[in-house]
């Protein structure tokens, strides 16, 4: 229902039974992301699409199973990393879903804050991921192809490589960033 505007890189959308709280969430998370609610099931799967980074999903909002919610929700085209936010104590069916992530509220704007951090940085390194073995593909092929005369002269192959390097780095900083995100949450 709400849809809080903000000039944001990343996109919550915040699919919550309870208008009220939904409406806090999005306050809450409004200063960090962009962010959008639904208060149904159906009007948040229309709201799903390339943009969302993070679908956070009260277990009440629909009839369905979790499982079938999070069939409903994402889709293969979309990576969108999704979490289910809820009053309901976990039981034994959750070793069924595809979550991403689970958490019973009630919870601090504090809270909120970090777990949907650290979906967006789980989001990111699984792109990151895709995108090396993909380069790495690329650039194995290539090598199995192209002699090592061909391969230095080849602006392509040298561009491979390159995304490479710089991908593996900014992989390499995100692992770091979800270790320390995860050491700074067992301290709390």
């Amino acid at each position: 229902m709400t849809r809080v505007s903000v000039e944001k890189e990343q996109h919550v959308l915040i699919a919550e039974h309870n208008s009220e709280l939904a409406d806090l969430f999005a306050t809450w998370l409004s200063p960090t992301y962009h962010v959008d609610t639904a208060c149904e099931f159906e009007e948040a799967t229309q709201k799903v699409n390339s943009s969302i980074d993070v679908v956070l999903l009260d277990r009440q909002i629909s009839r369905y199973s979790e499982a079938k919610m999070l069939q409903k929700i994402r889709y293969d085209q979309y990576r969108i990393q999704s979490a289910v936010i809820t009053a309901i104590e976990p039981d034994f069916n959750i070793a069924e879903t595809g979550f991403d992530d689970y958490i019973v509220k009630p919870i601090s704007c504090r809270t909120l804050i970090e777990f949907t951090s650290a979906l967006i940085t789980r989001g990111e390194y699984t792109k990151l991921t895709n995108n090396l073995y993909q380069l790495s593909k690329k650039k194995a092929l290539l090598e199995e192809q192209n002699s090592q005369r061909e391969l230095r002269n080849s602006n392509e192959y040298e561009q491979i490589v390159n995304r490479l390097k710089s991908i593996q780095e900014h992989a390499d900083m995100t692992v770091e960033e979800i270790n320390h995100k995860k050491a700074f949450s067992e301290l709390s």
